[in-house]
């Protein structure tokens, strides 16, 4: 009986019937039916999904919310784990002190064109290393033997390779991507990048002027190199 007055209220709304008799809702259980069903969600449907907002968000700069998905088809499983639909979102926003400026002249937020490469340098016999706790010494000094820096290896790379003399250091990556695992430089083949030297403040003494040579000599092949000038090696930098 329930599911009968329920149909009629719906598709005979607009064929005057009366639903109040004397200032009382007329069949009220119907109503009761109505608000039962309410509160169970069943009244539209079967509740698929719950979507959460929080109203103060809702103003000041953009707001974006992103939903992380994967193409990979999912697999079925019997017992489906339980989904976070909160922590599967990610919520970004952009923020700009000239926001009517940016807004009226449609200027970009971002833009990223080409990458930049940091390049590390360091003096002789002074390049940094990592290793764990339970590694001695000798092993630590082994592995490092033969694991150059980014700076061995264009000094090596100049050695072998004519070409690369004719760049400074921090010219390298526009012509040679740097191979981590390998620990060499090879040839550039698609996309564009720059480099630049790491900051090194004026105080540091010998490791500021090492990063002025390399930002100012071409080609040099080894660090007695850089000490050499008319013919004369120097102690220092």
């Amino acid at each position: 009986m329930k599911e009968y007055y329920s149909y009629k209220l719906q598709v005979s709304k607009d064929e005057g019937l009366h639903v109040r008799l004397a200032g009382r809702l007329y069949q009220q259980y119907v109503v009761d039916a109505f608000s039962y069903d309410i509160k169970k969600k069943n009244y539209f449907g079967t509740c698929l999904g719950v979507m959460y907002f929080v109203e103060f968000q809702k103003r000041g700069h953009d707001r974006a919310t992103i939903e992380i998905t994967s193409h990979k088809q999912k697999k079925e499983v019997e017992d489906e784990e339980a989904v976070d639909e909160i922590n599967a979102y990610f919520d970004g926003r952009y923020i700009c002190a000239s926001e009517a400026s940016y807004r009226i002249f449609g200027f970009p937020i971002h833009h990223r064109s080409i990458s930049v490469v940091r390049l590390s340098f360091h003096l002789l016999g002074e390049k940094s290393c990592t290793f764990t706790e339970n590694e001695t010494l000798e092993k630590v000094v082994r592995c490092e033997k033969f694991k150059h820096s980014q700076l061995e290896s264009f000094f090596i790379l100049n050695r072998s390779d004519p070409n690369a003399r004719q760049y400074t250091y921090d010219q390298i990556p526009q012509h040679y991507v740097w191979n981590e695992t390998d620990r060499i430089w090879t040839i550039h083949k698609k996309g564009k990048q720059i480099g630049r030297l790491l900051y090194t403040h004026h105080s540091a003494g010998e490791l500021w002027y090492l990063r002025l040579l390399l930002s100012n000599i071409r080609g040099p092949t080894s660090f007695e190199a850089l000490q050499t000038i008319n013919g004369v090696q120097y102690r220092t930098f």
